[in-house]
């Protein structure tokens, strides 16, 4: 390896002028200084504007040039050029080279200082203690891993605890090593809640357990991931029910009101535990709702991670919920009520009827339904065809034994333009006893 100046691989020297004599032998100079030609061969002199022929014309001998024959005063030397001198790179001596004299410039296709491997021991840097006696070693790859890949470290040092992470690319940033498994947080429902079918309900978990960083709010029932707790946080959900074999529950995790994980699951005769991985960022919430849901045999089930938000409950947290059942159809007709509680304090009520109890009706049997369904889904809320009338109707209104409806242009005489619905009343008001028909349009 040389370290040095660039050198000058042809190594051209054009010597002094010489000033001619009566003599055949004149001194070679350099700057005023001797000069000695290695190779005579190498020597190009130039006399009354002739090249002369090295070896006959003329020799060189030591720091001298010997003509052949005596020149005059009046001839004239042009020129003597020495070529193909010997470059002596020499061997710099240890510790000669300085941090003055380096200057590894990287660029964008190639780095600015390799450390090559010998064929059968892959590239090394070893960084030494103050005392060189001891040090450590950067080692590269294997040649079998292909390995070929650039780390960018971070700008800034980091902080306490804190490890330098990739991003699958290649730049490095602090991470912390989140060993203490916090924060952490476990809350119950005290008391008993109300809820409603078909309706995403937030549980009151308003009891806390634990919660190690103060992340879990009480009034609002809700977790948010504190500044610089970042990361994924492991979630369980534990459903323990009395539903039954072979029933089909889904459970949804909600983060910052949007979706993030669903597990539809065949439950066993004693629930399940669904295990899962969120990462989540500082300012992240997460909430827990459930759905009350009619399932297909007809009865109501609570999911648990179903709405806006989600979070899980506790294995052995206790659930308390309060529902209303009526007699359905049986109701109607009544009109003597009484209070059985008072209101605002005062518990000397009278009730006065002006109305008898109408619209009560039977649970739709799951035959309806499929047969309703498809045209509810239909429809899209439009009233345009037939079809649409009777979905949207039945849709709004209960007091319903059935309905008819038909186009104008079925009608008799026809009608274009118009629809035509004919509704039996499961309780109806009877004018007149007159058959009514409702035309629309």
């Amino acid at each position: 390896m040389y370290i040095g100046a660039k050198p000058n691989v042809a190594n051209y020297t054009m010597l002094d002028s010489i000033t001619t004599s009566a003599t055949t032998t004149f001194n070679l100079t350099k700057d005023g200084v001797a000069f000695f030609p290695e190779n005579p061969l190498g020597v190009i002199c130039s006399l009354n504007g002739v090249i002369q022929k090295a070896g006959s014309s003329f020799n060189i001998v030591n720091s001298t040039i010997v003509f052949a024959s005596t020149l005059a005063s009046t001839d004239v030397i042009d020129f003597i050029l020495v070529m193909a001198q010997k470059i002596d790179l020499n061997t710099p001596a240890d510790s000669s080279v300085t941090n003055a004299k380096t200057n590894f410039v990287s660029s964008s296709s190639s780095a600015g200082l390799q450390i090559k491997g010998d064929g059968t021991t892959d590239g090394t840097l070893q960084l030494n203690c103050s005392q060189n006696s001891h040090g450590i070693k950067l080692k590269s790859p294997p040649h079998s891993a292909s390995a070929s890949y650039t780390l960018t470290f971070p700008t800034t040092d980091g902080n306490a605890d804190e490890f330098l992470k990739t991003d699958g690319s290649g730049a490095l940033s602090w991470g912390t090593a989140g060993g203490d498994l916090t924060p952490s947080w476990q809350a119950s429902l005290p008391t008993t809640q109300s809820f409603v079918g078909d309706t995403n309900t937030k549980i009151n978990f308003s009891t806390e357990v634990w919660d190690t960083d103060s992340a879990y709010d009480t009034s609002n029932k809700r977790f948010t991931v504190p500044s610089g707790e970042g990361g994924k946080y492991m979630y369980y959900v534990t459903i323990n029910h009395t539903y039954g074999s072979s029933r089909k529950i889904t459970l949804k995790l909600y983060k910052n009101g949007s979706k993030f994980h669903q597990s539809d699951r065949q439950t066993d005769s004693r629930g399940f535990t669904w295990v899962n991985f969120i990462d989540l960022s500082a300012s992240d919430y997460i909430e827990i709702y459930y759905y009350l849901q009619e399932n297909p045999s007809g009865y109501y089930e609570v999911y648990f991670g179903d709405g806006v938000t989600g979070f899980k409950p506790t294995n052995n947290n206790i659930v308390t919920i309060d529902y209303v059942i009526t007699k359905g159809k049986e109701s109607n007709g009544a009109n003597s009520f009484s209070m059985v509680d008072n209101i605002g304090g005062f518990g000397t009520i009278s009730v006065t009827t002006v109305t008898n109890a109408i619209g009560g009706v039977e649970a739709e049997t799951m035959e309806s339904i499929r047969f309703n369904a498809p045209l509810t889904f239909i429809s899209q809320n439009r009233a345009v065809t037939a079809d649409d009338y009777a979905a949207i109707i039945k849709k709004e209104f209960s007091n319903i034994d059935s309905i008819s409806t038909w186009g104008g242009e079925d009608n008799d005489p026809p009608d274009y333009g118009k629809a035509y619905i004919a509704i039996k009343a499961i309780i109806a008001r009877v004018r007149e006893r007159e058959r009514r028909f409702a035309k629309l349009g």
